[in-house]
């Protein structure tokens, strides 16, 4: 396609500003999605949970889950990922765990409900 040259140089003038405004919403937009994942990545799960709740939108981020593991699996999946509690409490038949890792507080409450675990666990900075 033969164009003149003042409508090829506009042609190439719109490609360059349609990649510029491309750029300009991909990255915030990549970094956003990012940081938003990097915020919640230190709720780990067990492999066997069956997550019945998530709120992730603002501080403390929870996530709610039933596992079929026992308590004593669960507190050892915990103690690897976290290291050692820096508190451990039983109030009303639920054991809270607080964990300080990567600098945000994580606390895990494990109680039973109808054989099964529930495990909610909520994470502030």
């Amino acid at each position: 396609m033969n164009l003149p040259i003042d409508q090829r140089n506009t042609l190439m003038h719109i490609k360059s500003n349609a990649k510029r405004l491309t750029q300009a919403i991909a990255i915030p937009m990549l970094l956003l999605s990012s940081l938003s994942f990097a915020q919640n990545d230190n709720i780990l799960v067990m492999d066997d949970a069956k997550v019945f709740a998530e709120f992730n939108d603002n501080l403390p981020f929870v996530t709610n889950y039933f596992s079929p593991s026992s308590e004593e699996d669960i507190l050892a999946f915990y103690l690897t990922a976290y290291g050692e509690p820096i508190n451990q409490e039983r109030k009303r038949g639920r054991l809270t765990s607080h964990y300080y890792y990567n600098e945000q507080d994580i606390r895990v409450v494990i109680s039973t409900q109808n054989k099964l675990q529930q495990v909610d666990i909520l994470l502030n900075k």
